[in-house]
């Protein structure tokens, strides 16, 4: 059983990006997520990550060496994911955010909603049809209650028609657990 959001976020990877032509891990941190994203993605698959740490993008590429890879077509980008649409230029059919700070690292670097709602704004009109975009919220610090009150109130404004968007989270465990929002684009 997932009992935990970040166990979750690697379950939607493996089942929705297998047949992803452009992937997306907008927060690569430790690299969990874009290493799983590099495993379960086809030969032909683009993956792009971005982190503003070097540090992130080191330990990244460490692990990415040291694996055995489907998709070894993939770029590192140490930018903000705000500027998500200067590398991009193809329509996205996956996108991750694990939003927060860099487990392990400085907890006053850390994702803000200005830069996240920039960043989600630019990858759901990249979004193709029945492309998938996954954001895993921390609301337990500052920072990520900022990010989740922003997040609860833009993504309930999408367009239905657009847009389906759902939110998962596990209802009885303290200290405010992190949770999941899914978007999928409609065919368009």
């Amino acid at each position: 059983m997932v009992t935990r959001a970040t166990d979750f976020s690697r379950k939607i990877i493996e089942k929705y990006s297998k047949n992803a032509l452009v992937a997306v891990d907008a927060t690569m941190g430790n690299g969990h997520d874009t290493l799983k994203l590099a495993q379960n993605l086809m030969p032909n698959s683009k993956l792009y990550a971005f982190d503003i740490q070097e540090e992130a993008i080191e330990k990244t590429r460490e692990k990415l060496i040291n694996s055995d890879l489907s998709c070894d077509n993939y770029e590192l980008i140490c930018d903000g994911h705000q500027n998500l649409d200067e590398y991009i230029n193809e329509a996205i059919s996956f996108a991750i955010f694990n939003l927060g700070y860099l487990p392990g690292g400085d907890h006053e670097k850390t994702t803000k909603w200005s830069t996240t709602k920039e960043a989600i704004s630019k990858v759901l009109k990249k979004l193709d049809g029945n492309g998938l975009l996954a954001i895993v919220v921390y609301p337990g610090h500052e920072a990520g209650s900022e990010e989740a009150t922003g997040l609860t109130s833009y993504l309930s404004n999408l367009d239905q028609i657009d847009f389906s968007v759902m939110k998962l989270e596990v209802i009885n465990q303290i200290n405010m657990p992190p949770f999941v929002y899914l978007i999928e684009r409609g065919n368009q």
